[in-house]
């Protein structure tokens, strides 16, 4: 996934980005070369911990993309592989995630809403 950096943030104990893409805004931890506030860089996201059915993952209708609010970064997307071993693909605009998912499993083809306070960006540009 290609983004643009709107904002960072370096502190003692992580590097956060605000940023923009096709998909919408968000804010994640970054992992790799701190980049300049307007760089364009190419992606990698991970969802460290598995969010939680119900609080952190339920089914919607929003429209399909990324959001920024409250604080909070919300991805939503589709389900596009759901496996019995509780990892899951969601599809993002034209980016798909993996993520693991703990307790009820999401349904093939649904569209659900994730909060990802652990969302981590790694730069793939070196």
């Amino acid at each position: 996934m290609q983004i643009h950096v709107t904002i960072r943030d370096i502190n003692e104990t992580d590097s956060r980005v605000e940023f923009e893409c096709i998909c919408g805004r968000g804010t994640a931890l970054w992992e790799g070369p701190f980049p300049a506030i307007g760089d364009g860089r190419y992606v990698e996201l991970e969802i460290s911990k598995a969010p939680i059915p119900g609080t952190e993952f339920v089914e919607t209708s929003d429209p399909v993309g990324i959001r920024h609010v409250d604080g909070g970064t919300f991805l939503v997307g589709d389900v596009s592989v759901s496996t019995a071993h509780g990892w899951d693909c969601f599809r993002v605009g034209p980016c798909e995630v993996e993520f693991e998912v703990s307790g009820e499993w999401p349904v093939f083809g649904r569209r659900y809403r994730v909060l990802t306070p652990n969302m981590t960006l790694y730069d793939c540009n070196y």
